[in-house]
């Protein structure tokens, strides 16, 4: 039986974005204070800052080598409880998506 095999092979991240904690005030969803947004391919959406690059969405987790954002994402500061809650991505993944060829 002879079976299809598809490879994507995703072009390397555009030049970016730099976006930065002031822009969103507290709505900023990650402890580090700024870096830059990016996309790789048809929807992978990268946050690099200093010298380390994190994938945002599960495209770029499955599709990149990066780790996933989890180690920056802050935790929700409204959430009485700690159960995990964090500050909501969305706006970074927009903002990234937007990026994308």
């Amino acid at each position: 039986m002879l079976g299809i095999v598809a490879i994507v092979v995703l072009a390397p991240p555009t030049g970016g974005e730099i976006i930065t904690s002031a822009e969103y005030g507290n709505r900023w969803p990650l402890t580090v204070e700024s870096g830059t947004v990016q996309c790789r391919g048809p929807g992978a959406v990268l946050f690099r800052t200093g010298d380390k690059t994190y994938a945002i969405n599960g495209l770029a987790l499955s599709s990149t080598d990066y780790p996933p954002v989890d180690a920056i994402w802050r935790g929700d500061p409204d959430n009485p409880y700690d159960l995990g809650l964090k500050i909501d991505l969305s706006p970074i993944f927009e903002r990234g998506l937007a990026l994308c060829p």
